[in-house]
């Protein structure tokens, strides 16, 4: 392996703590905790400045954006009732089976295009009765930006046909915005402008905004009240909590500009990827922080092997692709060893 410091692609939620929340949990660690599960400082901070952000009446903190979704899911259906979501996303992906586990529900997936569920398929779906023996349907799931398409982003038109569906139906939208902040710096507008379409929303604080852990779920202030109450039975209300909410603060206060950079960076790692033998990317298909080129001539598993020894870490994503994730602790020179020891791997592997 090279002697070269290790740079790790694999999620944006690796990124450190900056300097400036370091200090602020320092400084909130030896003041006094609350003990109520909104009782903090810190938190009732945190949970207003999201709450503006999202442009929703109310925000609460909890461990994962994760279980922001799986609250969200718990307050909407209940045993028997169906969700509507694109079919790659990640309450289907990667949570677990947890809306079945949690909350007795059942996905029921529609096919889409880079991550936007087809509105002819949503319209039938929502709006068409359903036969005694089929589940009713309880809300709609979207996501944006779209993890398994490489960190795309729903337009805010879609967003809205989406919402008007929804409202015919009688359904409410959920949105998982992991990346939702992603999506408002690449397309220049405010997150109210995508949010406002949804009833509830999940963000994460801990992956490009780099707080230590942590996301909000925001929505109505009923709503968001009567998730506490869910976050406790999930396991979710932790205590003392002022310290990992201070640097959350800090993150939504100082860190969503910056994440242009990680958009221009991860366009100049697909610009130099996308002409490589061996690999297929289309660098126009890349709109935030995520990268995710096709294999065409190795399994990503042996090729994230080999990159490794490069001191390049990736993450396979499929049985073809292989997933970057550009973050804060990713600068210009790791992205050009990135781009070189790619093409060494590659051109090894086809000797």
């Amino acid at each position: 392996m090279s002697q070269q410091a290790i740079v790790d692609f694999r999620s944006d939620f690796l990124a450190r703590p900056t300097p400036a929340m370091v200090e602020a949990m320092v400084k909130a660690a030896v003041e006094p905790s609350g003990f109520g599960l909104r009782e903090d400082k810190h938190q009732a901070a945190l949970e207003a400045r999201a709450a503006e952000l999202l442009g929703k009446e109310d925000a609460l903190f909890v461990p994962t954006c994760g279980m922001a979704n799986q609250i969200a899911i718990h307050l909407f259906t209940g045993h028997g009732r169906a969700i509507l979501c694109e079919e790659r996303s990640h309450i289907i992906t990667s949570e677990g089976g947890a809306p079945a586990a949690l909350s007795g529900a059942t996905l029921r997936t529609l096919p889409g295009r880079r991550g936007a569920m087809d509105l002819a398929a949503l319209e039938q779906a929502a709006l068409t009765p359903v036969a005694e023996s089929f589940p009713k349907t309880g809300m709609i799931v979207i996501e944006n930006t779209h993890v398994r398409y490489g960190g795309t982003i729903l337009p805010e038109a879609h967003c809205a046909a989406v919402a008007d569906i929804a409202r015919r139906a009688k359904l409410p939208v959920h949105l998982d915005g992991a990346r939702i902040f992603n999506a408002a710096i690449a397309s220049g507008r405010p997150a109210t402008d995508f949010t406002r379409h949804a009833v509830t929303v999940a963000a994460s604080l801990n992956k490009g905004l780099c707080a230590p852990i942590g996301a909000v779920l925001a929505g109505p202030k009923e709503l968001i009240e009567e998730a506490v109450r869910v976050r406790q039975m999930f396991g979710g209300g932790f205590r003392p909590v002022g310290t990992i909410a201070a640097a959350a603060l800090v993150a939504l206060n100082t860190m969503i500009a910056r994440l242009a950079e990680d958009h221009a960076r991860a366009k100049r790692l697909a610009d130099g990827l996308a002409n490589q033998p061996g690999l297929s990317l289309d660098p126009a298909e890349v709109e935030t922080n995520l990268v995710v080129p096709t294999l065409t001539q190795m399994t990503p598993e042996a090729f994230c092997e080999r990159l490794a020894k490069e001191g390049i870490l990736a993450m396979p994503f499929g049985p073809k692709v292989v997933r970057f994730a550009i973050h804060n602790d990713i600068d210009d020179q790791a992205i050009e060893r990135a781009i070189a020891a790619v093409a060494r791997v590659l051109r090894k592997a086809a000797a």
